[in-house]
C-alpha cells in the first residue's frame, strides 16, 4: 500500500512541472475564458451603412461596483460589462439613447445621433459613488484616431 505514496526524497520538481503543464491548460479552458475574446488593438471596419459603437469599461480600482447592463432605447443589448472589457455594437443611422444600469443603481443616459453611418464612436461606462450611486456613459472619442488610451488595455467580450 505504501508503494502509491512518494516520500519527500522521491519527489522530483520535473514531475510536478509536467503535471502542472497538463492541468493548467485544462483548467484555463474550463474556467470560462471564452467570455473574453482579444485585447483591443484597432477598431474593426463598420458594416456597410452602419456605425460601430465601442462600449468600454477600463480598469479602475475605485470602480468596484457591479457589472452594468447596457440598454439601447430601453431594451437590453448587453447583459454585463465587467471592468477592463469592451464590446462593439453596430447601429444603422438614427438617434439612440443608451444607458447602463444594474438593479437599485441609477443611470445617466447618453443620446447619440448617428446621422450617416460608417462612423466609430467610443463610449466609456463608469460608476459614480455618491447619492445616488449611478452609472454614467459619456462619449470619449469619435474615430479610431481619436480613440481613448483607456480602451487599449481592455478585452473584447465574445458574444
Amino acid at each position: 500500500m505504501n508503494q502509491f505514496f512518494l516520500s519527500a526524497g522521491q519527489f522530483k520538481v520535473g514531475h510536478f512541472l509536467k503535471l502542472a503543464g497538463l492541468i493548467f491548460p485544462i483548467m484555463l479552458f474550463l474556467t470560462g475564458c471564452s467570455y473574453y475574446d482579444r485585447l483591443y488593438l484597432t477598431a474593426d471596419t463598420p458594416p456597410a451603412g452602419k456605425s460601430l459603437i465601442y462600449f468600454y469599461r477600463p480598469m479602475n480600482p475605485s470602480d468596484d461596483g457591479p457589472d452594468p447592463l447596457i440598454f439601447m432605447n430601453g431594451k437590453e443589448i448587453l447583459p454585463r460589462l465587467p471592468n477592463k472589457t469592451f464590446w462593439a455594437y453596430a447601429i444603422p443611422p438614427g438617434t439612440y439613447t443608451f444607458s447602463a444600469s444594474f438593479p437599485m443603481y441609477g443611470s445617466v443616459p447618453l443620446t447619440l445621433d448617428n446621422k450617416y453611418g460608417d462612423a466609430i464612436f467610443y463610449v466609456e461606462v463608469g460608476y459614480e459613488y455618491g447619492a445616488p450611486d449611478r452609472f454614467t456613459l459619456y462619449l470619449s472619442g469619435l474615430s479610431d484616431n481619436d480613440r481613448p488610451k483607456a480602451i487599449e488595455g481592455c478585452f473584447k467580450i465574445a458574444r
